[in-house]
């Protein structure tokens, strides 16, 4: 039985042991499963050699949208679906986060994985708006089954998320404050200009270091800065993952050149450094 703790805004708090002196924050989503261009095989191949170039210090956040949900009167892709049947995309998408969380965590640290122990967690994820739609028609939250099987955190609409990352070695550590949303606003503006304007609004807001992002399909590292109310100079970073429906068709109507499409988009996050950026 849904509640409404879905929609209200979730603080986490979780610390993150790393070799060196680094980790890096991951975000994907926007996946559109079941369009024509998405193949599913590639991102696996693709985000676990990810997995495997960062063994140790990657941290996973999901924006939604992981698949295109194609319900009647829904706006979607219509004849550009391959794979109509939502029933047959959201089982793929589950079997598909559970393998990569099994690669990610290895199996058998995946087996005992307990989700409630927070600082055992390495992968989130927030409802987009393309699993939302199937809320407001029939009642039902999506997110919990795509994240449900793959021991991702559910974080339903949106989420603060502090991470301490600390070298027990080195004796080091350092906090990132994260909000992770599916989109800043109900804003559908896709220009960079537009982005990040939607992006200021949230950060007058919410305070964070970095925002992250989906829905807009374009990879886009943006930073920012700000004088808070106490007249400390702060930089933020706006962060956007793209999306996989990188055939030339697509790319060319949403007006992108095809570098800004992909499977994810990654910054790295120093625990010595106030150097926080692209990888």
């Amino acid at each position: 039985m849904s509640d409404n703790s879905d929609f209200k805004m979730k603080t986490i708090n979780i610390t993150m042991d790393v070799p060196g002196d680094h980790a890096i924050l991951h975000v994907r989503g926007d996946f559109h499963y079941g369009v024509k261009g998405v193949d599913i095989n590639e991102g696996g191949r693709i985000l676990k050699e990810r997995q495997d170039t960062n063994r140790g210090k990657i941290f996973v956040m999901d924006t939604g949208d992981l698949h295109e949900n194609n319900i009647n009167g829904s706006v979607g892709h219509g004849y550009d679906v391959d794979v109509k049947d939502p029933q047959n995309q959201v089982e793929t998408i589950i079997k598909f986060q559970k393998e990569l969380n099994e690669h990610l965590y290895g199996k058998d640290k995946f087996r005992k994985l307990n989700i409630k122990n927070l600082d055992e967690i390495r992968h989130v994820g927030v409802i987009g708006n393309h699993e939302y739609r199937t809320r407001k028609t029939a009642g039902l939250w999506l997110n919990r089954s795509l994240y449900g099987e793959g021991k991702i955190l559910d974080l339903g609409i949106s989420s603060l998320v502090r991470l301490t990352i600390k070298n027990k070695k080195a004796k080091i550590s350092k906090t990132y404050t994260i909000y992770v949303s599916h989109r800043p606003n109900k804003s559908d503006a896709t220009s960079i200009e537009g982005i990040v304007r939607a992006s200021r609004a949230k950060k007058a807001e919410v305070e964070a270091d970095i925002y992250a992002y989906g829905h807009y399909h374009r990879r886009m590292i943006i930073p920012d800065q700000f004088y808070t109310s106490d007249g400390v100079f702060k930089k933020v970073l706006y962060v956007v993952n793209p999306s996989p429906m990188h055939n030339v068709e697509y790319s060319d109507w949403a007006g992108y050149n095809p570098i800004h499409t992909g499977w994810y988009v990654e910054c790295q996050l120093p625990i010595d450094s106030d150097a926080f950026g692209i990888v």
